[in-house]
């Protein structure tokens, strides 16, 4: 299934890849970027269905993300976007996972302030079957201070439906700032950010409040007179549902650490190389969510 998978991944990126220069002819801002890899995953999770095999594997990573820009004038700007990625295991081909996300984004700028809204539609799958659709709208506000620091913030109004677990469906509303404060512009800066979220669900027990906290470091620097990207992340999430848990008899509570490092560089040309590594740590209650995991990727892509 694997190599199956691979060859026929290969073949939807040649054909991606081919369109490519028609589509970028029509649109004088538009890029596609095209990338496979690997990835070797010490514990293979569905967080969203709550499932930790407790075992590792290796998956076959492929991403195609298309994005057009058009400026209206020197103030209102349209943007949209559309992804494509897949992950498929070698031995777990059961949870082969596909995602299609597409974005659109209307943006106007008044002076250091910026609104705008943004919207999004996304659909899942696991081993081809269709397991989630979410449809997602984020009115934001952003606002320079000076010419190092900058905020954004924005409410989230989300509505998911499982299509063979109805239990778990659900809207969600949510808060979030960002805080980015500049050391050298775009090429070195700080994010910190936090996020508040109420989940909803259809059964209750699967409803919850989440609180996250999250920071990440950005570092651009030449290597080979290119630049090359570094960047450190570390999250904390605090989930605390809204009602006894069946398995355990109690309200289930979640604490979540994620710590990440990833470096990406230029090889050739508009081609590059991405080494991504995280290590979560989740803590929680409910043993079966209670785990420890590392995935280590490997990506080689190219920007037309």
């Amino acid at each position: 299934m694997f190599w199956i998978a691979h060859r026929r991944v290969i073949s939807i990126a040649a054909m991606v890849v081919g369109l490519t220069n028609t589509a970028y002819a029509q649109a004088s801002d538009f890029s596609l970027d095209v990338s496979l890899g690997a990835e070797h995953d010490s514990n293979v999770t569905i967080s969203d269905i709550d499932f930790a095999s407790g075992l590792d594997d290796i998956a076959f990573l492929f991403r195609a993300k298309g994005t057009a820009k058009h400026d209206f004038n020197d103030d209102l700007t349209a943007k949209a976007s559309y992804v494509f990625s897949t992950k498929d295991y070698d031995e777990f081909s059961q949870f082969d996972q596909h995602y299609h996300l597409g974005t659109l984004d209307l943006a106007h700028t008044f002076g250091r302030t910026k609104l705008g809204v943004t919207g999004r539609y996304l659909q899942a799958s696991i081993d081809g079957s269709e397991y989630i659709t979410a449809k997602q709208i984020s009115p934001y506000v952003s606002r320079y201070f000076g010419r190092k620091n900058f905020l954004r913030a924005n409410y989230t109004f989300s509505d998911r439906k499982y299509d063979e677990r109805p239990e778990r469906d659900g809207d969600t509303h949510g808060f979030g700032i960002d805080g980015y404060h500049f050391l050298n512009g775009s090429r070195q800066f700080f994010i910190v950010g936090y996020r508040y979220e109420d989940v909803g669900a259809f059964e209750q027990q699967l409803a919850y409040n989440k609180h996250r906290l999250q920071a990440e470091y950005v570092h651009r620097f030449p290597v080979w007179k290119e630049d090359t990207t570094l960047k450190l992340s570390a999250k904390y999430e605090s989930r605390d549902y809204k009602a006894i848990n069946f398995v355990i008899n109690d309200e289930r509570s979640d604490d979540r650490f994620t710590y990440g490092a990833s470096w990406k560089t230029p090889i050739h040309s508009n081609a590059y190389l991405e080494l991504d590594l995280k290590y979560r740590d989740y803590n929680s209650n409910l043993s079966l969510v209670d785990y420890k995991k590392t995935v280590l990727s490997l990506r080689v892509g190219n920007v037309f």
